[in-house]
């Protein structure tokens, strides 16, 4: 890590391993006994529709909290938005879960939005796009109204 030129001073430097954990390499976030576990397997799967949809549907069965340490740490490096009280110390998986569907509706939204003015863009129709996107033809003039691409073009 250093680029040292005198190699009397690396002697002064211990040298200790780095370890690396890579949650989306852990196949088994059970070996873990702590919440760091449910912290690794959320950072994970969130970048993971499918992955993630499971993860929230086996939270129904296990109901745990995490500190609020913990949510700061899932709002800091993935972008969620866990509602944290100042005095709370734990916080209910239910906050949780509600942050990860939220965050993934919002996913959805934004890409249907992408999809909508890219094939509009390409010349469908508002009616062709509502059938492959499976929206409804005013849903997808709105996305196409807020868009620089106007519904009629």
């Amino acid at each position: 890590m250093f680029d040292i030129k005198e190699h009397s001073l690396l002697e002064l430097l211990p040298d200790y391993p780095l370890l690396l954990i890579l949650p989306k390499e852990i196949s088994d976030f059970d070996l873990f006994h702590s919440e760091f576990g449910h912290l690794m397997h959320i950072i994970g799967v969130s970048d993971d529709r499918y992955e993630m949809k499971q993860f929230i549907e086996g939270l129904r069965d296990n109901h745990f909290s995490l500190s609020r340490t913990a949510a700061e740490i899932l709002n800091e490096f993935i972008g969620f938005s866990i509602q944290t009280e100042e005095q709370e110390e734990e916080v209910d998986m239910g906050k949780v879960c509600k942050a990860l569907l939220d965050e993934r509706q919002l996913g959805i939204q934004e890409e249907r939005k992408i999809i909508v003015t890219q094939l509009h863009k390409e010349g469908f129709s508002v009616d062709f796009i509502a059938r492959i996107v499976q929206i409804p033809e005013n849903e997808v003039a709105n996305i196409l109204s807020y868009s620089d691409v106007k519904a009629n073009d």
